[in-house]
């Protein structure tokens, strides 16, 4: 595709460090099909590391800072299961056009991944339509605030400001609050801002796979993008010594499909040698490909080592770091139907006394121990 000189782009959020790894994949998943826009990583002053903000630098354009925005609304986020939602009121800033100086934007949480070009998205919004999304798996006749088409708009900032400070949202985060604002959007394109649908294939959530096997096998060559909802990220799955996921008992088959394809892009574009340069607050759980590695330690940079109860040790390669099950173990009825034997083989607890999923010929093994002291 010839470059564009339109004045668009795409924008991920980013109010933590945890979702590093996401947005890295993110963006090389986007540049991977080919769009020449921007794209610009919004983060928070507060709560991502400047190593990180480094990390991002390596991908994005442009990164801007901007101010957290809480929700503090604890009631609600207590019924929707997520109180870390409490700081995704920070996504309003995407609408001021002193963050995003540009006419138009395709937003996408740090969770997802694209899995074609989609650049068409920015079409969705032309004219006076000021807004596009797609419906949510859990209640159709509200939009999933993971990915929209928009124009940053001095009017529709006051006015999520105006109604967060006041209203605040039916599920204390930022789905909820949107969904209030653009009212209108499930039942007219007519209201103070116009609105547009987007095809569910442009936002797939793993767990309406659940609901609808035979739509995914219909669609399934359909999707553009993967939204990785809830709280088992890409980054958290375990994989074998080949880079195949480890299958999850609670996850289908068509799920694991769509993890695998993030980690693709993962290893492709070698995001591990990226992340093997530890943050300020150590690596990212889940990125060094088992789930639990340890996320209490308080790492020291640059030096890379920390004393726990008398032991010390280093960061892993996280670029060489695989563990040492083979994908072969497992026939393809066993993937699915052994949740025995995928349990084992997930929650084993790494101690002094367990045999640790690294192999021992690697470099850095004799300072991989994990030490059994609590004693941070």
């Amino acid at each position: 595709m010839p470059s564009s000189p339109e004045n668009y782009c795409y924008v991920t959020l980013l109010t933590s460090d945890s979702y590093v790894p996401g947005a890295l994949v993110l963006a090389n998943s986007l540049r991977a099909y080919g769009t020449n826009y921007p794209l610009v990583a919004v983060v928070t002053n507060d709560n991502v590391s400047p190593n990180s903000v480094n990390h991002l630098r390596s991908v994005f354009n442009e990164v801007v800072f901007v101010d957290t925005i809480r929700s503090n609304d604890k009631k609600n986020l207590d019924l929707l299961g997520r109180n870390e939602l409490d700081i995704t009121f920070t996504k309003i800033h995407v609408w001021n056009p002193d963050v995003i100086k540009y006419s138009r934007f395709i937003f996408f949480d740090s969770d997802v991944l694209v899995t074609r070009n989609v650049d068409e998205l920015f079409s969705f919004v032309d004219g006076d339509v000021d807004f596009a999304a797609a419906p949510d798996c859990g209640w159709p006749d509200i939009f999933n605030s993971g990915v929209f088409v928009t124009k940053p708009n001095r009017a529709i900032y006051d006015g999520l400001m105006a109604m967060a400070m006041t209203e605040g949202s039916f599920d204390g985060a930022d789905q909820g609050l949107l969904n209030q604002f653009f009212s209108n959007w499930a039942q007219s394109s007519e209201g103070s801002f116009k609105t547009n649908r987007l095809p569910f294939v442009y936002n797939v959530t793993p767990s309406s796979v659940y609901s609808y096997l035979p739509a995914f096998q219909q669609f399934e060559q359909n999707i553009a993008i993967v939204h990785f909802i809830g709280e088992m990220k890409p980054w958290k799955w375990d994989r074998f010594s080949d880079g195949k996921i480890v299958p999850k008992s609670e996850f289908p088959y068509q799920t694991t499909t769509l993890v695998q394809k993030w980690w693709d892009i993962f290893d492709k574009y070698n995001v591990a040698k990226v992340l093997s340069i530890s943050t300020e607050a150590g690596p990212v759980s889940g990125w060094n490909v088992r789930s639990n590695y340890p996320s209490t330690v308080n790492y020291s940079v640059p030096e890379k080592k920390v004393s726990s109860g008398g032991n010390s040790y280093q960061i892993p390669d996280f670029a060489n770091y695989h563990c040492d099950w083979n994908e072969n173990e497992f026939t393809a009825s066993q993937k699915l139907a052994s949740a025995t034997k995928v349990k084992k083989l997930t929650d084993k607890e790494l101690t002094e006394d367990t045999s640790i999923p690294f192999k021992k010929n690697h470099s850095n093994y004799s300072s991989f121990r994990i030490p059994t002291s609590n004693k941070h």
